[in-house]
């Protein structure tokens, strides 16, 4: 599993950080989220891989993604509901 986070109804807020390298079997390479708020800025995912959403993925969340650096996730978001 890679830096993952998973959560159901939470508030997962990441500003300035970087995540490299990861991997999941499953969904989101760097970051997983199911049913929980995010807010993601200033941050750079770099070379994560999973199923689906390399970098991040999203499953009915409200999801704030800003001025953030995406290089070699070959799908860097899914976001889904």
């Amino acid at each position: 599993m890679g830096a993952r986070s998973s959560i159901m109804g939470g508030i997962l807020t990441v500003s300035g950080s970087i995540f490299s390298n990861n991997t999941a079997q499953g969904n989101g390479g760097a970051i997983y989220d199911y049913e929980g708020k995010q807010s993601i800025t200033n941050s750079k995912f770099i070379s994560n891989s999973a199923a689906f959403g390399d970098g991040i993925y999203n499953e009915i969340t409200t999801t704030r993604i800003t001025n953030n650096c995406f290089v070699t996730n070959g799908e860097g978001v899914r976001l889904f509901g």
